[in-house]
């Protein structure tokens, strides 16, 4: 369902972007702005997670740095059949509001040590 989802919103960004192209350049510039649409929908397809990554500034998370999330995910994976998935690290708003880095740090940890204990 999120596949079709993604699908119809990168039709209806081309339909857009080839209607405000006809409008300004008649046929040739919808052409150009078919094949503008065309390059943006594919570079925001393979590179929208790398994109998201690099604007959060995360980092990837170590298993030694994670090890209760790690084994949460991995047992998840296994059970679902799903092979691991890479993890990384986002700071939260308030841990960008801090001073020094032992702060951050610290509470890094503690939210690590939070999210790594399920049930």
């Amino acid at each position: 369902m999120n596949s079709l989802k993604t699908g119809l919103l990168l039709v209806a960004l081309t339909v857009i972007l080839v209607a405000i192209g006809h409008l300004v350049g008649g046929v040739q510039g919808a052409t150009v702005a078919f094949g503008f649409a065309l390059v943006m929908n594919i570079i925001s397809y393979w590179f929208s997670d790398k994109m998201v990554l690099a604007m959060y500034r995360a980092k990837p998370l170590s298993e030694s740095e994670g090890p209760q999330v790690y084994r949460a995910v991995r047992d998840i994976a296994l059970k679902t059949g799903m092979p691991m998935p890479k993890l990384y690290w986002i700071a939260t708003s308030s841990q960008r509001v801090c001073h020094g880095s032992q702060s951050e740090a610290r509470r890094g940890r503690g939210h690590i040590r939070t999210a790594g204990n399920y049930g």
